[in-house]
């Protein structure tokens, strides 16, 4: 066991980081990526503020527009019920006219039945 160890940590030891030559242009390039973020963390604030006001300007209509296309499904959804309701009520009352109907056609035929007699 204390060997496997043992050749695990020194297999982990033989690892190095190579170490890279970095010529002149890229010192150069590196130099001045430092000088700008050095100097928005100079002024910090201002230009966070600067941007985020930036940011206003452009609206997210992609929210907006699903906002309203949802308002949309909803308000198309609630017409359908009440259309519904509508057209079940007017088949409640059609069927209760057609019953209604029938018993009185059965009363008239019953009470001619009765007249012959």
């Amino acid at each position: 066991m204390n060997e496997k160890l043992t050749n695990l940590l020194e297999n982990q030891q033989l690892t190095t980081i190579k170490t890279r030559n970095i010529n002149e242009e890229e010192k150069h390039r590196k130099q001045l990526i430092l000088q700008q973020y050095g100097e928005l963390s100079d002024d910090g604030d201002e230009n966070v503020a600067q941007y985020n006001s930036g940011a206003s300007v452009v609206k997210n209509t992609n929210a907006e527009s699903v906002a309203m296309a949802e308002k949309l499904k909803r308000e198309k959804m609630k017409q359908n019920v009440e259309e519904k309701r509508e057209r079940d009520k007017q088949e409640r009352e059609n069927q209760k006219q057609k019953a209604q109907d029938r018993k009185d056609a059965e009363k008239k035929r019953t009470q001619k039945g009765e007249k012959r007699r």
